[in-house]
């Protein structure tokens, strides 16, 4: 498998986004706002339950783009009529398991939340959920967290302009992000090419 760099997976997910930049961008401010509304809701309880199948609604908007087919505002919430059962117990789990390990210390929490990174992705593309995809993940990220890691830090620029524009751009990178890692993750499961969008998540 040839080993891609950070610079790499940034190109390819900016390459993949292009098209429909502007949609992204709106769709990612109506993905940052309920999920700011679910983080206000009971002092964050709807979002440590159903954080994860917002996301995966999310995840299938950067999912059409990087396949050409422009995503849409029902999209998002693909999660709640797809895989609701199955992202709730994963997210669940997965913030359960992390918090246990930051309260050890802070460093094995940060280490176990890039192990679990592929959970969710797991949901969509093999069918698991729960502690399989958590165990699958742990077993896709050995060897691969550092990657990830400096996959993420390579955005620092981008993310201090962000700041600098109160925000306003991440509505643009934060959809790039998604697909860089989306793209990661593909790639380091042997799964370059990005499968075409199956009709179940087309309806």
């Amino acid at each position: 498998m040839e080993k891609l760099r950070a610079r790499d997976y940034r190109r390819m997910a900016s390459n993949a986004c292009a098209t429909f930049s502007g949609t992204l961008a709106i769709l990612a401010l109506l993905y940052y706002a309920i999920s700011a509304v679910f983080s206000y809701v009971g002092c964050g309880i709807v979002t440590f339950i159903f954080g994860g199948t917002l996301y995966l609604g999310y995840l299938l908007i950067i999912k059409k783009a990087i396949s050409n087919v422009e995503p849409e505002a029902r999209d998002l919430f693909s999660g709640f009529s797809n895989n609701l059962g199955e992202s709730v117990v994963t997210y669940v789990l997965q913030n359960i398991y992390i918090i246990l390990w930051t309260l050890l210390l802070i460093i094995p929490g940060i280490i176990k939340s890039y192990s679990y990174a592929c959970a969710l992705y797991l949901i969509e593309d093999e069918g698991l959920s729960g502690n399989a995809a958590i165990t699958k993940s742990r077993e896709i990220m050995n060897g691969h967290k550092w990657e990830l890691f400096c996959l993420q830090l390579s955005y620092i620029g981008w993310l201090i302009l962000c700041c600098l524009t109160f925000g306003i751009l991440f509505l643009w990178v934060g959809p790039k992000m998604e697909a860089a890692q989306y793209m990661f993750y593909r790639h380091i499961t042997g799964k370059d090419q990005v499968e075409e969008v199956t009709e179940q998540v087309t309806e």
